[in-house]
């Protein structure tokens, strides 16, 4: 009889425990870009990629991102990708002739953006920045597709000398994502430049089998689990670009595009739009800062970000084109106020919750309590 009355005892606590456990997923993909393109120009297409339970944990439940994988499909007769990058990943991109698989590893170069091992990469969202030519064609438009995303993840531990595939969580999101291109044409003379960054593979790389057995923390991955690195892996340079001049290019007339080709604000969406400069976001009353990554349509322009590490009213995006023309985008913020009202709200519901369910507990065992006892009376009774 105690033995069941411990077992009911502890399924009913059980049920009025409120529980915060989560496991690392995709939750979401995302793409944004100028919705018309001009025949012979390039364009940066923005790609994230946000995970839950990644980062936004404590202990041993936290968890690291170590690969991400995308699956694109798009019209090759008409767009040719020319340049990529993404922010403390090293990316390579492979095609089989029909579509084209896009493979980052958490760079262990890079001291930004770490979990505590300083091996994995712990942020929520991951962004890939692809730019794309527009061949002289005939379409009026074209669709861009990410139709599957994929990453390995382990659970941080600071005590291991290596991960081994023994502990790898593998993530899966299926939902097909679709950008469609306007194309408008051009009475100029369209001149194509070929583009040797996209490595060609008769058969592309799964991504179990990028995975080495154990990948040792702070080490560069073997030379025989990923092809060599290619230029285009480097993001390009926003900073001093005095010193990258070509001899052959002292004529380079340097541009004036001080145009973003997106802002994106982690765990935040907004309606980005090339020639709007005013936008507004809402957080929570207890936000203190934000993360913001901007993309130039021009790949020489740079980027400042001012007030997004201590947020008060406004977070400020001053860009600068190769000519020295400056461009400010702003972004308003707005509180929301009700936030610690409805998390204390939300506090003294759960404590409601619990409440009754001691109560239901406590009532429970005085019945079981109450016929034990009746059911000793009876056999005395019964006895006398």
């Amino acid at each position: 009889m105690k033995n069941k009355l411990w077992v009911v005892v502890i399924l009913l606590i059980l049920m009025f425990v409120p529980s915060d456990v989560k496991a690392a997923s995709i939750i979401s993909t995302s793409m944004s870009t100028s919705t018309e393109q001009e025949v012979g120009t390039s364009f940066y297409l923005p790609i994230s990629v946000n995970f839950s339970g990644i980062g936004d944990m404590v202990g041993s439940d936290m968890s690291g991102i170590y690969m991400v994988a995308l699956v694109l499909d798009f019209d090759d007769s008409v767009l040719e990708i020319d340049q990529f990058y993404s922010d403390f990943f090293d990316t390579e991109i492979y095609t089989d002739g029909d579509q084209y698989y896009v493979l980052s590893i958490a760079d262990s170069d890079s001291t930004e953006n770490k979990c505590a091992d300083q091996f994995l990469a712990c942020s929520s969202t991951y962004v890939m920045n692809i730019r794309f030519h527009i061949k002289n064609n005939s379409k009026e438009s074209v669709d861009i597709k990410v139709k599957e995303a994929a990453a390995i993840a382990f659970k941080v531990d600071t005590t291991l000398e290596s991960y081994t595939v023994d502990n790898m969580q593998e993530l899966e999101y299926m939902q097909e994502l679709v950008c469609n291109v306007k194309i408008k044409k051009t009475e100029e003379e369209i001149v194509e430049v070929p583009s040797n960054n996209v490595v060609v593979e008769e058969s592309v790389p799964k991504i179990e089998d990028s995975v080495i057995e154990e990948s040792k923390k702070n080490a560069n991955i073997p030379s025989n689990s990923n092809p060599s690195p290619s230029p285009s892996m480097n993001p390009p340079a926003t900073n001093d670009n005095s010193n990258n001049t070509d001899d052959n290019n002292s004529d380079h007339i340097k541009s004036s595009n001080a145009n973003l080709a997106s802002i994106l604000i982690e765990n935040y969406e907004i309606d980005f739009k090339k020639d709007q400069l005013n936008y507004e976001v809402t957080v929570d009353d207890d936000i203190t800062s934000l993360k913001i990554k901007a993309t130039p349509e021009d790949e020489n322009a740079t980027y400042e970000v001012i007030g997004a590490n201590h947020l008060k009213d406004e977070v400020i995006i001053n860009v600068k084109a190769e000519n020295g023309e400056e461009l400010t985008y702003t972004i308003k913020i707005l509180r929301n106020i009700n936030t610690k009202e409805d998390n204390t709200l939300n506090k003294v519901n759960q404590v409601i919750v619990i409440i009754i369910g001691v109560i239901v507990l406590i009532v429970f065992i005085c019945l079981l309590i109450s016929h034990h006892n009746k059911k000793k009376l009876d056999k005395l009774l019964d006895q006398m």
